[in-house]
């Protein structure tokens, strides 16, 4: 089950993928495999992007030594420690599993079509390098892999990897409002990593992620927000009986969700000098809906609505820049007819010309 330190491990990992090869100690991985003769592998093509090219044994050398290289980096071992011989033959015997796994899944897939050109794509490779490396027991090399493969999809938000004939209408929205298209490759990968750390395959990750596309598809919501689909994610691991997969993936997000809140605290902690509160800026104040009755607004509604509105635009300001302007001028005590007329005369006049936020605050109870 994933740790603490296991966590710390894995954000090292990302970081370190995110990494260009200059920026991080680099080796020949490539050549460990030149001269090597893997059975059936001169026949095997790549297909990208419609095209196909000449399989190359060697790439498969540098994606696992890459792969190695950054999980030891990630446990701060010196580089000496490395490209080491006992690794470089490691990383040999791995390529030459994956060519002949690589081999016998295009044979299988051509047979199925009937087609005479043994090929596959750059995902099923990835696939099968971490069939191979889960089956030898190196789940932590496949850990690392998983994390550059995350990578390579955060620079490619698009549907069109979704299964073919699947067009998937509905957008994530990320935390930082940020909208995305649909990308089950995402789904599949973070899944995959939750496989992974509880030292099973991943086979089962791509079911998990065509199922929920197409739920995503039968229900044709517009908008979905990312903690939402986390949510549906956790339940499809339980509907088809992952419940270690599902266990880990929960304490991954709660140990994720933790470590954002530290570091917002700690951001706001070192901002808190430089932007002074208005004493005007209550993050509670008192509203009057009626002679008789007051209610404590917290400004969650005003929030949700900034959120909202934001949606799909590109804007140099923050949702708490916004809020911040928005609340000027209110003050405790404050009728609700008072407060929704302050808050959109505030808007008019920070952004004048600039249509005002949907609908009209509310006070939240």
């Amino acid at each position: 089950m994933i740790s603490t330190h296991h966590f710390q491990e894995d954000l090292e990992l990302k970081r370190l993928a995110t990494k260009s090869k200059s920026e991080k100690p680099s080796f020949d991985w490539r050549n460990v495999a030149l001269g090597e003769n893997a059975n059936g592998a001169a026949t095997l093509k790549v297909r990208v992007r419609g095209e196909h090219r000449d399989f190359d044994l060697a790439e498969i050398a540098e994606t696992i030594g890459g792969a190695l290289t950054d999980l030891l980096l990630s446990r701060n071992q010196d580089e000496t420690d490395i490209f080491t011989p006992a690794n470089q033959k490691r990383v040999k015997v791995f390529s030459l599993q994956v060519a002949q796994e690589l081999h016998e899944r295009a044979k299988r897939n051509a047979e199925k079509v009937g087609d005479e050109l043994l090929s596959l794509t750059a995902q099923e490779i990835y696939h099968a390098i971490e069939h191979v490396l889960v089956k030898q027991n190196a789940h932590d090399v496949a850990r690392s892999v998983i994390a550059r493969r995350q990578r390579l999809e955060s620079m490619s938000d698009t549907e069109a990897n979704a299964p073919v004939g699947l067009l998937v209408p509905t957008k994530i929205i990320r935390r930082n409002g940020q909208v995305v298209s649909w990308n089950p490759n995402k789904i599949e990968l973070a899944v995959s990593k939750a496989f992974v750390s509880v030292e099973m395959g991943t086979t089962h990750a791509k079911a998990v992620a065509e199922a929920l596309t197409h739920q995503m598809i039968e229900e044709a919501k517009q908008f979905i927000h990312i903690e939402q689909v986390q949510d549906l994610v956790e339940e499809q691991l339980m509907r088809q009986g992952h419940f270690k997969a599902a266990k880990a993936y929960m304490l991954y997000r709660a140990l994720r969700a933790d470590s954002r809140e530290r570091d917002a605290k700690s951001a706001a902690d070192i901002s808190a000098p430089e932007l002074p509160v208005d004493d005007g800026q209550q993050e509670m104040i008192m509203v009057r809906i009626s002679d008789k009755e007051t209610i404590l607004w917290d400004g969650l509604d005003l929030q949700r609505r900034i959120d909202f509105a934001m949606m799909g635009l590109d804007l140099c300001i923050s949702r708490a820049e916004i809020e911040s302007s928005l609340r000027r001028s209110l003050a405790t005590d404050i009728s609700l007819d008072h407060l929704k007329q302050t808050i959109i005369l505030n808007a008019k006049a920070s952004w004048p010309g600039m249509p005002t936020l949907p609908g009209s605050p509310r006070a939240s109870s």
